[in-house]
C-alpha cells in the first residue's frame, strides 16, 4: 500500500490579518530560519519513508504560488494538485483527494493528510506516529492524531481515548468546564480539527458522512480537466461546508 501525503492549503488570510491576508494566507508566512508553514509540511511529507508523490489540495488562486514555494525546496519529488473553485472545508476537500488518489493509485493507497500550517519541530516522533498510524490504517482502521495538551483550551476539542480507540469527542464549551479535561491520561487535544489524518482511501468515505460533502466531490471529480485550472464547478460549490 503506497503512502500518499495530501496537503490541505487554503485560507481565508483573516487570522493574522495583516501578517496573512487572502491571497498570501498562514502556510505562506515565513518563519525566522526562513521557510514557510507549507514548505516545513512538504518536506515532513517527503521525509516519510516510501513517499515519492504529494497531493495538494489549493485554490486555482494559490496553485503557481504553492508550486513555486515548492520547488524552492525540493524539486525532485513529484506533485500533482487538486484546484477547488471554492472552498468548502475539510470534508470535501479530503473527499475529493481520496477519489483522486484511488482512481489515480488504487483504492488500497494511504492517505496522509496534512495541514499545510503546523509547525511540528520533533520529526523523529512524527515519524514515528506516522509509521504506527500506517500499520493501524492497513487493518481499515482512521487515524487521527492527537496533541497531549497542558492547559484548557477553549478554542479545540478533546479525543478521550481508551488505548488506541477513540472513545469520545468533547468540544470544550468554556474553561470553567473543561479544568479537569486536559489533564486526564486519556485525553488529547485534536490537532487542528482533525485535519491530521492518515486512513487507506477506501476508509476514508464512512467517515465523510455527509451527502453534501460526498455527493458534490463524486459528480465533479471525474468529469474535471486534468492538467487544468479553468472553469467553475457547480456541483462543489453546492458541497456543504464541514
Amino acid at each position: 500500500m503506497p503512502l500518499v501525503p495530501v496537503i490541505l492549503c487554503g485560507g481565508a488570510g483573516s487570522r493574522l490579518w495583516p501578517v496573512s491576508r487572502e491571497l498570501h494566507p498562514k502556510p505562506f508566512i515565513r518563519l525566522a530560519d526562513g521557510q514557510s508553514l507549507l514548505q516545513k509540511a512538504f518536506l515532513r511529507a517527503a521525509a516519510q519513508p516510501g513517499v515519492d508523490a504529494i497531493l495538494t489540495v489549493t485554490n486555482r488562486e494559490l496553485f503557481f504560488k504553492t508550486r513555486d514555494e515548492y520547488r524552492e525546496v525540493d524539486d525532485k519529488v513529484s506533485t500533482s494538485f487538486v484546484l477547488e473553485p471554492f472552498g468548502r472545508g475539510t470534508a470535501a476537500a479530503v473527499a475529493c483527494a481520496a477519489l483522486h488518489v484511488a482512481q489515480a493509485q488504487g483504492a488500497g493507497a494511504i492517505l496522509l493528510v496534512l495541514p499545510a500550517d503546523h509547525l511540528i519541530e520533533k520529526a523523529d516522533a512524527f515519524a514515528a506516529a506516522v509509521a504506527r498510524a500506517m500499520a493501524l490504517a492497513r487493518e481499515g482502521r482512521l487515524v487521527t492524531f492527537g496533541i497531549r495538551p497542558a492547559a484548557p483550551e477553549t478554542g479545540y476539542g478533546y479525543i478521550e481515548a481508551e488505548g488506541e480507540r477513540e472513545s469520545r469527542f468533547r468540544r470544550q464549551q468554556s474553561r470553567a468546564v473543561g479544568v479537569p479535561l486536559p489533564y486526564s491520561r486519556v485525553c488529547v487535544r485534536e490537532a487542528s480539527m482533525r485535519e491530521e489524518i492518515l486512513s487507506a482511501a477506501t476508509s476514508m468515505w464512512p467517515a465523510v458522512t455527509a451527502p453534501e460533502s460526498v455527493n458534490a466531490p463524486v459528480l465533479v471529480c471525474p468529469a474535471s480537466p486534468v492538467g487544468e485550472a479553468d472553469g467553475p464547478t457547480p456541483a462543489l460549490f453546492k458541497a456543504k461546508r464541514i
